[in-house]
């Protein structure tokens, strides 16, 4: 099967890695949002939450977090496909942990700095300013 059958809507831009992910309760997630997790020892420990900016700042923040944190904190992942979530209930689905994203695709906060992007790419999400075209 060709790749590009999952590339419908252009927002990968080369190799990528796909995982299973929990996503958090109350959430509404679009394939190609930008998702965040708090981590216990480097693994996700709630679930998957839709990443926010501090509009003072630009700064990827977690909702909810009282103080200040690391970036390193967390995890951070692309959406791999829609899901909405109750809130009582989260879900499986799947998203990609790494890998090469048309940056005008992904669903980033308006306020992002591109400050964020050196953090995103520690963790293997690179943002791509190209288009995506073809991948081979």
């Amino acid at each position: 099967m060709s790749r590009e059958v999952f590339n419908y809507d252009g927002l990968i831009a080369g190799d990528v890695t796909e995982m299973a992910a929990t996503i958090a309760v109350s959430q509404e997630i679009k394939r190609g949002d930008l998702l965040v997790s708090a981590t216990t020892d480097g693994v996700p420990a709630v679930g998957f939450s839709k990443a926010t900016v501090n509009p003072s700042t630009g700064k990827l923040t977690v909702t909810g977090a009282v103080t200040a944190v690391s970036l390193t904190d967390y995890v951070y992942a692309i959406a791999a496909e829609d899901v909405t979530t109750t809130s009582s209930a989260t879900a499986k689905t799947s998203v990609y942990k790494n890998g090469y994203f048309n940056k005008a695709k992904v669903g980033l906060p308006s306020e992002f700095a591109e400050g964020n992007r050196l953090a995103l790419s520690v963790q293997g999400i690179i943002l791509s300013d190209g288009k995506s075209g073809d991948i081979s």
